[in-house]
């Protein structure tokens, strides 16, 4: 079977390539096209110019399409890409196409499902919920226009699926699109499913509670909000501390606003050997984002036993029942926070043990085998 992926970020972003190499192991073929943004391209290519490109097997090319002014046009800009498309790529030679955005790539898909027939699939992810449908009313008729015409509407999480239903489908389309949607998570690396714990865990130190963040610093992260809660906790008789891990904007300015803390430390962005050391000597990771799409090092942590602490609405939050795996909380709320943690060191050994078990579920090895249910179906 042939597949054309449609991806705005496979060269930026590994979880693609994980994907689309386990789609070709079970005899799933793709050719990726990437209609990049100017910031997402390689150092060596000028950044004033808007690209695209066409990867066959891992091999990129990358080719001017359109001045950069045009990317906040969103029609010209996309049909300027499309016709762009239609030049690298012979469309109708593939199967299906699968776009791994709602508005940028599933634009492209509806497009030459008009021209050529070929049915697809699109994924609806943060920057569809957050950007598109919240702050670009007049584009959100043409997102549900091209969900409409999709096969299969692939949903990164249950919160973002029940948002965008409740919120934006009128009740005369919210069947047609039900029917047609499926949740399907990001995997994660190998890496953490190969070194999956084989028991359940238990606190590191009865005396104490270790948090850990691992994520780049930025205000989105939302970082002092989980100090706040090690904070809160501590003024209410537990012994907590907490260790950031990652770069980003925003860590000069918070290492500066709690350097009189000693249970706070900051780290350096690590290896994935250097953080899975980090998370063995944590009880309980913490990343109350604004926004998440998914959040890669929530199922990260749970494959090495470590509850994890997540954002209501968001990405992740809806997987698994409350106090499954972890608890949801109100992205800047320390008294939820707090409580929280609470719960989880109530029933720590259990929640650790099924955050071990629920994590094989992120594997790319069993994502890849529900695409290729829904490409053949």
């Amino acid at each position: 079977m042939k597949v054309l992926q449609i991806c705005s970020f496979y060269a930026i972003n590994d979880l693609y390539k994980n994907l689309f190499e386990e789609l070709k192991s079970i005899a799933i073929d793709s050719d990726i096209y990437i209609p990049c943004r100017p910031k997402n391209i390689p150092e060596n290519v000028e950044k004033n110019e808007f690209y695209s490109g066409v990867y066959k097997n891992g091999d990129r090319i990358y080719e001017k399409v359109i001045n950069v002014l045009n990317q906040y046009l969103f029609y010209k800009k996309n049909n300027d890409i499309y016709e762009d498309l239609k030049k690298k790529v012979k469309i109708d030679k593939y199967n299906i196409i699968h776009s791994h955005s709602l508005f940028e790539n599933g634009y492209l898909a509806y497009k030459a499902k008009k021209e050529y027939g070929i049915e697809y699939i699109v994924a609806i992810r943060n920057t569809d919920v957050n950007g598109y449908f919240k702050k670009a009313k007049h584009l959100r008729k043409i997102g549900i226009e091209i969900m409409k015409n999709a096969k299969k509407v692939i949903f990164i999480s249950p919160s973002y699926r029940e948002f965008v239903i409740n919120n934006f489908i009128k009740e005369s389309d919210k069947e047609v699109i039900i029917n047609k949607s499926e949740v399907i998570p990001n995997g994660i690396d190998n890496f953490w499913i190969d070194n999956i714990l084989i028991h359940g865990r238990s606190l590191v130190n009865k005396e104490e509670i270790h948090l850990i963040q691992a994520c780049r610093i930025d205000k989105n992260k939302n970082v002092s909000t989980s100090i706040e809660i090690a904070k809160k906790l501590r003024e209410e008789g537990i012994n907590s501390f907490i260790k950031i891990i990652g770069d980003g904007e925003e860590k000069k300015a918070l290492q500066e606003k709690y350097s009189e803390l000693t249970y706070v430390s900051f780290e350096k962005k690590s290896s994935k050997d250097e953080l899975k050391k980090y998370y063995d000597n944590s009880d309980i990771l913490i990343m109350p984002s604004k926004n998440e799409t998914f959040g890669l090092v929530y199922p990260e942590a749970m494959s090495r036993g470590v509850p994890i602490i997540y954002t209501r609405g968001q990405g992740f939050d809806k997987y698994f029942d409350d106090g499954e795996v972890g608890y949801p909380i109100i992205y800047n709320s320390v008294e939820e926070g707090v409580r929280s943690i609470k719960d989880i060191l109530d029933n720590y050994d259990n929640i650790s043990s099924k955050c071990i078990k629920n994590s094989e579920l992120f594997s790319w090895k069993k994502i890849s085998k529900e695409y290729k249910r829904i490409y053949l179906k």
